[in-house]
């Protein structure tokens, strides 16, 4: 499961089906543990569903994102993506301070189709791109054009992997698959 934090990670349920809503421990992790605490190693395949809620955005690398995230989902599994598709002005003001790096680390989307620009957000035609060229199949894509909510510029797409996963390739750190 992806998290807003890139230094916490949800723990993995036992089971199918169960929800990390069930368990308290699923909550935020005090700051101090955030850096001692070991990531938790998902098995591949492991998940029947992965929900990226606000997050994906703050990759380095959206198509290796997607693809690491496609090997932890069982065939026929889901990826739920909600993320904003344009610019948000009044968000931006703070957000600077949310997504400037590390001295010396690299900004987010340094190394996928957002390199070069000042882009931090997909645009829906993007995101459906690179959904597709990571493998996934998809099944929705909300609000529609016309809906009240659509100028709020927030999509929630939700994508299918196959059945039956063919190898999966991680694309180089400088590949840009859009100009």
């Amino acid at each position: 499961m992806v998290t807003h934090d890139q230094n916490l990670r949800l723990p993995v349920l036992p089971g199918r089906g169960e929800t990390a809503l069930r368990r308290p421990a699923a909550l935020r992790a005090p700051r101090h543990q955030r850096r001692t605490r070991p990531t938790p190693r998902v098995p591949p395949g492991a998940a029947d569903v992965v929900v990226a809620a606000n997050v994906l955005h703050n990759a380095l690398h959206i198509d290796a994102t997607l693809i690491r995230l496609r090997r932890l989902l069982a065939p026929g599994g889901l990826l739920v993506v909600i993320e904003p598709c344009r610019e948000h002005y009044q968000a931006m003001t703070s957000m600077q301070f949310l997504m400037s790096p590390r001295d010396g680390a690299p900004r987010p989307g340094t190394s996928d189709i957002r390199a070069g620009t000042d882009q931090i957000f997909l645009t829906d035609t993007e995101w459906s791109a690179v959904l597709a060229e990571a493998g996934y199949r998809p099944l929705s894509d909300l609000p529609a054009p016309d809906h009240p909510l659509a100028p709020l510029g927030q999509r929630l797409f939700v994508a299918r992997v196959p059945s039956t996963q063919p190898a999966l390739t991680q694309p180089a750190a400088n590949h840009q698959t859009h100009e």
